[in-house]
């Protein structure tokens, strides 16, 4: 028999607005909070966690050659996923639990302390995340979006605590990583309650989110998290390093700027956040705004490609800007007005026309390209599609612009039927589809598309590279800017023109295809 979450009938509480509406009362957790968080705890505390289908199939494989294999290989391997992370790390408290010895609060240490071949026998059979959640897709979308904002927390702690010269960087970045380990349990121990908690902020983009998580489980998912470390016995350092009350502490700091950065960018790089977590990254590093944004980019490009490495890009990613197409002076804004897009769109395709085969991969090409037609031709939407071998699908791979941009990141389009995309994939040529097109040719944009992209007027040019197209790049003006002029056309022709000429002397783009 399953092992389910405790139960959240009870008394009734005021409904939500679209609650009321469809005639739905809510309910409320019964008792009292701590009577409640108690249940919560013993219930995720018997409950097996599952780990990502990538790390049981990297350690089966480093297991083949276990020989050759060293604690650090491994600890690679964990430290992807947050799941694995604290699984190896409980078992670890309970394997010493008669020791009174220095704490271990590190998994590299853990794997030294534990053997390599225990670890191997110990850590097989595990239940697999998505298996658990093939039934509930959605549920499985909301974890791994928790999960990589964890992992994406993670190498930025990383990067500063090199900074710092911390010798002991694993130690932060575990605490970076297991931030927000009781939301990951959530989705994928008790999804119903995740869900609930997300449609609740999505009806109410001013809810906050601790009000939220009240609302259904009548207590806080810190205060969970706190009682669950505990109650796991993981090091007092660790957690002290995710307890946010603990902030002012260097090295915590580091892990509530990491999952701070982390979160807001998970909505776009355009949040509104994003500022003052540029200054209080820079303040706490010393290092100027535009040092700060390059770093950023730099990592946050790694954070994508490992996703894409591990087949573990379910939408479009959000591309970082990439501060080399601006002066450190534009950064405070000056580039951003209808004066100054000219200048990064030339600053774009200077940067393109020089350096792009010496220098600049395909991801950093494509930053370049995405916030130019962003920042540069003024267009609140971008998306690049990648087109499979066949030419038969192209589907949302990396997306740029404002937060409307995230509509965007599931579109996939069959290329197989006659319309507007295929057409240009097939003679690999560009559009831009203006109202009057829509007028004369309605059938020219299939219907399910419409319902994504809306009634904008748009550009979309295929990217070939040696007369094969490997994707093709949409954007339009968002809800704002309905209908294009002919200026920004010209611009986005050019970018996409210049993207594929730079990509003729790439030799990697395939790996992100």
């Amino acid at each position: 028999m399953p092992l389910l979450p405790p139960d959240l009938s009870g008394a009734e509480i005021a409904p939500s607005s679209a609650d009321s509406q469809a005639g739905q009362p809510e309910t409320s957790p019964p008792g009292d909070a701590v009577s409640n968080l108690g249940k919560w705890v013993a219930f995720l505390c018997q409950a097996e966690i599952p780990v990502s289908r990538s790390s049981v199939d990297e350690l089966a494989r480093l297991e083949q050659n276990e020989d050759n294999v060293t604690a650090r290989d491994i600890s690679g391997v964990i430290l992807r996923d947050p799941m694995l992370t604290v699984r190896v790390l409980r078992y670890l408290q309970e394997y010493r639990r008669n020791s009174r010895g220095t704490e271990i609060t590190t998994v590299g240490h853990a794997v030294m302390m534990l053997g390599i071949t225990p670890f191997f026998r110990q850590f097989r059979d595990m239940k697999v995340v998505e298996d658990v959640l093939a039934e509930r897709q959605h549920a499985l979308e909301g974890f791994l979006g928790v999960v990589n904002r964890a992992r994406h927390a993670a190498l930025h702690a990383r990067e500063w605590a090199a900074l710092r010269h911390d010798i002991e960087s694993d130690e932060v970045i575990i605490a970076a990583l297991l931030h927000d380990v009781a939301e990951m349990l959530l989705w994928c121990l008790a999804p119903e309650c995740a869900m609930q908690i997300a449609e609740r902020m999505g009806q109410d983009k001013t809810l906050r989110s601790a009000i939220a998580q009240e609302s259904v489980l009548g207590f806080r998912l810190i205060d969970l998290q706190l009682a669950l470390v505990r109650e796991w016995h993981l090091p007092a350092l660790l957690r002290a390093l995710m307890d946010d009350t603990h902030a002012t502490v260097p090295r915590a700091h580091i892990v509530a700027l990491a999952v701070a950065l982390a979160r807001h960018s998970a909505n776009g790089w355009d949040d509104a956040a994003l500022s003052d977590d540029y200054a209080d990254i820079g303040k706490f590093l010393a290092l100027s705004r535009h040092d700060v944004m390059a770093r950023i980019h730099r990592v946050a490009l790694t954070a994508i490609r490992r996703l894409d490495r591990h087949c573990e890009l379910r939408s479009a990613a959000w591309l970082p800007p990439m501060p080399a197409a601006w002066a450190a002076a534009e950064w405070d804004g000056k580039g951003e007005d209808a004066a100054g897009r000219p200048v990064v769109v030339k600053r774009v395709a200077e940067l393109l026309t020089v350096r792009a085969s010496e220098t600049l991969d395909f991801l950093e090409m494509l930053s370049l390209v995405l916030h130019g037609m962003h920042a540069g031709a003024g267009l609140d939407r971008v998306l690049f599609m990648a087109i499979n071998d066949a030419h038969s699908k192209a589907t949302a791979r990396y997306v740029a612009g404002s937060r409307e941009a995230s509509r965007l990141q599931k579109l996939e389009i069959d290329l197989a039927c006659p319309h507007v995309f295929s057409s240009l994939v097939a003679n690999g040529t560009g559009i831009w589809y203006r109202v009057v097109a829509r007028n004369e040719l309605p059938s020219a944009v299939p219907v399910e598309i419409s319902k994504v992209i809306g009634d904008n007027e748009f550009f979309a040019m295929a990217i070939p590279v040696d007369g094969n197209p490997i994707g093709l790049i949409y954007a339009d003006g968002g809800c704002h800017r309905p209908v294009l002029e002919a200026g920004q056309y010209e611009e986005f022709q050019t970018l996409c023109l210049l993207l594929a000429k730079a990509l003729k002397h790439e030799p990697r783009t395939g790996h992100f295809l």
